[in-house]
């Protein structure tokens, strides 16, 4: 009976364990509390732009009040080549309140229409 018991102590023990673990690698995938906001705008920012692959080189956040934050990120679009027609250098801002998205806008670049591209 002690042997059972203490077999199952150490099971439970393990799957603890293991579960701290798995939780701590996955807290950023997971859980926008340990992302910081001008992470998530990154993040906005190439989802944004599906069709380009943009390299952050800059990103920034600044308070505008007690739950308010403008986050700024710049990048580069590596699938334009340089010196061409459309800008490779991009900019965005998102604001923040209490940490919820309210507005995203490009600041520079960004996707093109399909009537600015012909």
């Amino acid at each position: 009976m002690r042997r059972i018991t203490a077999f199952s102590l150490l099971i439970a023990a393990v799957g603890i364990l293991a579960g701290c673990n798995f939780t701590q690698r996955v807290a950023g995938a997971i859980n926008p509390d340990f992302v910081s906001l001008a992470d998530r705008c990154a993040a906005i920012t190439r989802l944004a732009l599906p069709t380009g692959d943009v390299e952050i080189t800059n990103r920034t956040s600044e308070n505008q009040g007690i739950s308010s934050l403008v986050a700024r990120v710049e990048g580069v679009r590596s699938d334009l080549p340089e010196g061409g027609s459309q800008p490779r250098d991009v900019a965005t801002e998102c604001q923040f309140t209490n940490t919820v998205l309210i507005g995203f806008k490009w600041i520079k670049g960004g996707p093109t229409t399909p009537s600015a591209a012909q």
